[in-house]
């Protein structure tokens, strides 16, 4: 297994994506804390497991890739960068699938919902180059519309034309719909 570093994922423009291996010794569950890219932070959690998590599930690769918490996580071997290659390998696994619906399962016990479009995405075919945070962002029902509508806002200069697209298509906001389809026109 090939590990790549911050400065690797930051020249890669042709993925969005940011894969991790958890790697912490001794084991447990990572918390990491980024900006929200409106002025509030999010909890990032990376999981005890041995299946490769993608974080931009949970914020964009810029937003993660400028937080001096993950780069010092990386630097210490609390985590581990795989491509996505790498990652969309591994879960072909049965015993990596099994080990995402164990986690989402542990997970769902404690009320909260973990989705893992990676494997959502591999089911239903490929969806480009829609990264999962925009994913998140257009499936989400626990924020607020205006919630939803600030955060695109906030993040939307790391969004590619395909994640405003999506957004745009699939949001069941009015106005979020609205604003990343005036987006996608300017792009």
């Amino acid at each position: 297994m090939k590990e790549l570093t911050v400065s690797m994922l930051e020249k890669d423009k042709d993925n969005s994506s940011v894969w991790v291996l958890n790697t912490s010794n001794p084991k447990g569950n990572i918390n990491l804390t980024v900006s929200d890219g409106a002025g509030g932070n999010l909890t990032l959690v990376i999981p005890v497991t041995f299946a490769p998590i993608d974080l931009t599930t949970q914020a964009t690769k810029q937003v993660i890739l400028t937080s001096p918490q993950f780069r010092r996580l990386v630097s210490y071997k609390m985590i581990t960068l795989i491509s996505e290659e790498e990652a969309l390998k591994r879960l072909e696994d049965p015993k990596v699938k099994k080990e995402i619906e164990r986690i989402m399962m542990k997970e769902n016990e404690h009320g909260i919902e973990l989705e893992v479009p990676e494997i959502k995405s591999l089911q239903e075919g490929e969806l480009g180059n829609v990264s999962g945070f925009a994913m998140n962002l257009a499936n989400t029902e626990d924020l607020d519309e205006e919630q939803v509508l600030t955060t695109l806002m906030g993040n939307e200069s790391s969004m590619t034309k395909e994640d405003m697209e999506y957004i745009a298509n699939v949001s069941k906001l009015p106005k979020v719909k609205a604003y990343a389809a005036s987006k996608v026109v300017e792009m």
